[in-house]
């Protein structure tokens, strides 16, 4: 019994995260100037690269398969988030829209910047992260 409350815990923490991750990146454009922009990039930069890295899986999204089942092997299943079953029951238009957000965001930043340098990682970030959802999405 002691060992179910831990993991509810657990599951627990991990979703307000999530919750407040998806809050962040569907709202920074609206909240934030643009001298923090770069962070943005930064951090959804970071976010496709460990997906990349951790075979298409969110880090958190695999410490919550882990809880549920010690056993879960990494990139066995990236497409199953047992946070969106709980909060989204799964739906595939609320990830879509979140990632919409994401990409929105990007050509915000992209459009009110000046800078070369800025506007390269944007790309990149973009076409990363385009690539990691489509091969999670589509190919696997």
């Amino acid at each position: 019994m002691e060992n179910q409350h831990v993991k509810n815990i657990g599951l627990t923490i991990s979703y307000i995260i999530h919750m407040l991750g998806e809050f962040f990146l569907c709202i920074y454009i609206f909240i934030f100037p643009a001298k923090y922009d770069v962070y943005y990039i930064c951090y959804i930069f970071l976010l496709a690269s460990l997906k990349l890295i951790f075979k298409y899986e969110c880090i958190i999204s695999y410490f919550d398969k882990i809880i549920v089942d010690p056993n879960y092997i990494l990139g066995a299943n990236p497409k199953h988030v047992p946070y969106k079953e709980v909060m989204y029951n799964n739906s595939f238009y609320f990830m879509c829209f979140l990632t919409l957000m994401i990409w929105l965001n990007l050509i915000m930043i992209f459009s009110r910047n000046k800078s070369v340098c800025i506007h390269s990682f944007c790309i990149v970030t973009l076409i990363l992260s385009f690539f990691v959802e489509y091969k999670i999405n589509y190919l696997l």
